[in-house]
């Protein structure tokens, strides 16, 4: 409820950008916006831009989406007490493996944990942590006791010290 004071949880997990790639045509970017890379041969170039095109679609529709949701939260007067984390499971590898692979857009996936009462750090850690560190972050976050079983580490500190976190 809008008017409820006590804390809540989302768990919003669209199924946005991945397969089919078949976004509104209003996301859709033009061919002129599709960066080429330099190992894309000319003949698969034209199949490049059309693939690319519907995938840059499909993420700009994500985009809108989660636009959405946090407008919700702010027109509920929520939006400043509340922390986001923004995660996606593996980067987009132009059909290349990436999920499950040890290359770089399978290792190297992007996480973004907002918390309006604290100044952005704008900073990238180099540090390896894991989607098993997102529970205990949550956790920690709403004041509730990390078992002493959990294999992961509550990022908090990291985000609010720039501490390093030692994982076994």
């Amino acid at each position: 409820s809008a008017t409820s004071n006590q804390p809540f949880f989302i768990w919003y997990a669209p199924w946005l950008p991945h397969l089919p790639h078949d976004p509104p045509m209003e996301y859709l970017p033009s061919d002129s916006e599709i960066t080429i890379p330099s190992t894309i041969s000319e003949a698969d170039r034209p199949a490049f831009i059309a693939e690319s095109r519907k995938f840059y679609g499909m993420v700009r529709w994500l985009d809108d989406k989660v636009g959405e949701v946090l407008q919700r939260l702010a027109t509920a007067g929520k939006l400043d007490n509340t922390v986001v984390i923004y995660m996606v499971d593996n980067g987009y590898s132009y059909g290349y493996i990436s999920k499950g692979s040890p290359y770089e857009k399978g290792l190297r996936s992007p996480i973004i944990i907002h918390d309006p009462r604290r100044q952005p750090l704008q900073a990238t850690f180099n540090q390896t942590i894991s989607t098993l560190d997102l529970p205990a972050t949550i956790l920690d976050y709403a004041g509730l006791p990390i078992p002493a079983t959990y294999a992961g580490q509550s990022l908090r500190s990291l985000l609010e010290s720039k501490n390093l976190l030692q994982h076994p």
